[in-house]
């Protein structure tokens, strides 16, 4: 098992494709866990969806966790909405800043 927090930060966004990719390919041999807060990195696993989670902190002690599938986000995605985008704008299916 491979867990990683946050394994963008540092990076210029041009190496998000290529971060991305050595995590699908870790991904292939063994369970991967990354978190993350960057809708760059997210852009790269929308076509992942069934294995992204979010997870939303409801207060200091209780936190939940949410699946996202194709069904719940396909008009969007039909659109041209990448994971990341969706993030960018707090869409309420993932959420998101909290504008």
């Amino acid at each position: 098992m491979l867990v990683i927090d946050e394994p963008e930060l540092g990076l210029h966004v041009s190496w998000m494709p290529i971060l991305a990719e050595w995590i699908k390919k870790a991904a292939r041999k063994t369970q991967v866990i990354i978190t993350t807060h960057s809708p760059d990195l997210l852009d790269h696993f929308t076509d992942y969806l069934e294995n992204v989670f979010c997870f939303y902190s409801e207060d200091k002690m209780h936190f939940s966790i949410k699946t996202l599938s194709p069904e719940m986000l396909s008009e969007k995605l039909a659109e041209g909405w990448e994971l990341g985008d969706l993030y960018r704008v707090g869409d309420p299916s993932i959420g998101g800043w909290p504008w």
